[in-house]
């Protein structure tokens, strides 16, 4: 893939710019399994015991599966939802957005409850039952959805907003965000001030997500690659090893390993790459 391809990271007040020209070798991620689900799949989540949520695209069941891709869990949802789009989880309860709705399913009492609608979300990151985070780019913001379903504008700005993926940074109590109008990826912190950007010329992503490292995963355009960028603005370019290539739809982190969704209704599980 030859690119010309121009980053601009501004950390913590420090700008650095980052020319990378030619060819971008792609890299190849070590394959340690795969699960090809039998139900189709919109969405994956990583639950808070490091097992793996899958939204089915009939909107009615969740399934959970094991680190090692083992089947643990089903989960019978008591009504269906339409055109369900992403999934999410805390101690208490599992998050699920729709084409046009927001829901949160309890963990305990088995009961679904419409939190919040009239968004159309393409992202979420949740830091706790009082604070979950939706990408709303149709309306140019984010908005902060708390326990009792009150939903505030955390970012919004017309002119230069348009955001889809999201992820929380525990570590620093930031949350990450694909700007698409703006052609970067920029962290906020929690009262919404931006603490850095990293801007990305020619290039769009929608699924974004972290390491224990605090390295940054985006799924290529196309799906068939993961950039990952780490702290010192390094870029690195992956793709599945021999016979383990993928078109990817989603992307989570474990501790150890990065997990993709791919079309073929996949589950594959890499290695973090050191």
């Amino acid at each position: 893939m030859k690119r010309f391809l121009l980053a601009t990271i501004l950390l913590f007040a420090c700008y650095k710019t980052y020319e990378i020209k030619n060819q971008i070798p792609g890299l190849n991620l070590s394959l340690v399994d795969s699960l090809r689900l039998s139900n189709p799949v919109s969405a994956m989540g990583l639950d808070t015991d490091e097992g793996i949520l899958f939204l089915e695209v009939s909107g009615a069941r969740i399934l959970k599966v094991s680190s090692n891709l083992m089947v643990i869990d089903s989960i019978s949802l008591p009504e269906k939802i339409f055109y369900p789009k992403g999934i999410s989880a805390d101690e208490f309860f599992i998050y699920i957005y729709s084409d046009n709705n927001f829901y949160r399913f309890d963990r305990k009492n088995k009961t679904l409850k419409s939190v919040f609608s009239g968004i159309k979300p393409r992202g979420m990151a949740v830091v706790n039952t009082n604070e979950v985070y939706l990408s709303d780019p149709q309306n140019n913001r984010i908005v902060v959805v708390d326990a009792t379903g009150l939903a505030k504008d955390f970012i919004k700005q017309p002119d230069k907003f348009e955001p889809t993926g999201l992820a929380y940074d525990a570590k620093n109590g930031t949350i990450w965000v694909i700007n698409n109008r703006n052609q970067a990826i920029e962290s906020y912190n929690r009262i919404g001030n931006l603490k850095a950007s990293i801007s990305i010329f020619n290039f769009s992503f929608d699924e974004i997500g972290l390491d224990n490292n605090n390295s940054i995963y985006l799924i290529g355009k196309n799906g068939t690659s993961v950039w990952r960028i780490d702290r010192k603005g390094e870029f690195r370019l992956y793709q599945g090893g021999k016979g383990s290539g993928f078109v990817a739809t989603d992307i989570i982190l474990s501790k150890e390993l990065i997990c993709i969704l791919d079309y073929e209704n996949r589950i594959l599980s890499y290695k973090i790459p050191q």
